[in-house]
C-alpha cells in the first residue's frame, strides 16, 4: 500500500490550474458578434424600438448601463439625445465599443457606487436592457438606489428584464449562467417601488431577436410545437352541465339540429383555436402531436373558485 503525501498547508490549492476567467464574450458571441453588418442590424433595431420606451430622446441627456457593444449607444446618438454614455463591467464589449468610437466606459461592479455619486441628478433618461436580473438579490436595492440617484427630477428609467410569466421563463431564467432571477409584472414593480420610484408602468417586452428568429420555418421543427392535453374540469361541473355544437359546418350539414358533447372537450377545442390564433408560427396539437415530440407540454385545470 502507498501512503498519500503529507498535504503543505502553506501551499495554494488552485496551484497548476488556469486562472479563473471572466471574460463574458465567450457567452455573448452566442447571441452577438462585431461584424459590421450585426452591429448595424441591431442598431437600427433599437433606434426603431426606443422612441416608444423612452419618448424623444432630443436634447437628453442619457445613460446606459450594461451597453454591452454599443448596439443602444449608437442608437440613442441617432436619435438626437444631447449627450449619451454607457458603462459596462465588462472590458472585452467596452472595448469593442470604444473601438466603433462610441461614448462607453468600463466600470467594475466594485466601483459603480463612486460612479454613482459623481453623476448624481447628471441624466435625463437611464436605460437598463437585460441587466437587473443579473444582480444578486441582496445588492439590488442599492443599485436601484443608486440609478434613482442619478436621474435629474422627473427624469426616467427603462428597463427590460426576463418575464417569469413567459412560456418559456425557465429557458431565460436559467439560460445565462450569471442571471440571480427574473421577474413577474408585481414583482418588478415592487422592486421599483421600495427603492423609491414613482410613475411605474410594467409593460410586455419584445426582446431583440436574431434574424432567423423572424423565420419560424428555418427552425428545428420540434423547436415551435406545443401539445395540449384535455382541459381538465371539476366533476361537479362535467355532471351537471352539457355543452351543444351549433356551429356553422355542423348546421350546414344537419339543419335543425344541435349536438351534445362534454364540455371538457368542447372547452379543450376552443382553447387550443385561441393558442394557435396567439402563437403563429406554432403548431398546437389537441391532446398530442402524434409521432412527432412536441417541445413543450401544457396542462390545464379548473379549479373551483
Amino acid at each position: 500500500m502507498t501512503a498519500l503525501p503529507e498535504p503543505n498547508p502553506a501551499g495554494d490549492p488552485t496551484d497548476g490550474l488556469p486562472p479563473i476567467r471572466n471574460d463574458y464574450q465567450r457567452y455573448y458571441r452566442h447571441w452577438h458578434d462585431d461584424t459590421d453588418g450585426h452591429f448595424e442590424f441591431m442598431a437600427r433595431y433599437w433606434q426603431g424600438r426606443l422612441p416608444s420606451l423612452t419618448g424623444s430622446l432630443e436634447g437628453l441627456s442619457v445613460l446606459e448601463i450594461g451597453c454591452g457593444m454599443g448596439f443602444c449607444l449608437s442608437a440613442l446618438q441617432a436619435l438626437g439625445a444631447r449627450s449619451v454614455v454607457g458603462i459596462d463591467s465588462d472590458a472585452s464589449q467596452i472595448d469593442k465599443a470604444v473601438a466603433r468610437g462610441l461614448p462607453a466606459r468600463l466600470v467594475p461592479i466594485e466601483e459603480f457606487d463612486n460612479f454613482s455619486c459623481g453623476y448624481a441628478q447628471a441624466f435625463d433618461a437611464i436605460v437598463l436592457f437585460d441587466v437587473l436580473e443579473h444582480v444578486p438579490g441582496t445588492e439590488r436595492l442599492m443599485f436601484l438606489r443608486r440609478i434613482l440617484r442619478m436621474l435629474r427630477p422627473g427624469g426616467r428609467l427603462v428597463c427590460q428584464t426576463p418575464n417569469a410569466n413567459s412560456i418559456v421563463a425557465g429557458r431565460y431564467r436559467y439560460i445565462d449562467p450569471t442571471h440571480e432571477t427574473s421577474f413577474t409584472e408585481h414583482s418588478l414593480d415592487f422592486e421599483l417601488y421600495r427603492a423609491g420610484f414613482d410613475g411605474i408602468t410594467v409593460l410586455e417586452a419584445d426582446p431583440p431577436r436574431r434574424p432567423w428568429l423572424r423565420r419560424p420555418r428555418r427552425l428545428p421543427p420540434w423547436f415551435l410545437r406545443l401539445a395540449i392535453r384535455r382541459i381538465v374540469i371539476p366533476e361537479y361541473l362535467v355532471a351537471r352541465r352539457v355543452r351543444y355544437r351549433a356551429d356553422a359546418s355542423t348546421l350546414a350539414e344537419w339543419p335543425n339540429t344541435f349536438w351534445a358533447e362534454r364540455i371538457e372537450i368542447g372547452v379543450s377545442r376552443e382553447f387550443v383555436s385561441a393558442l394557435r390564433r396567439q402563437l403563429p408560427g406554432w403548431a398546437v396539437c389537441e391532446s398530442n402531436c402524434g409521432d412527432l415530440q412536441p417541445a413543450l407540454t401544457l396542462q390545464v385545470e379548473m379549479v373551483p373558485m
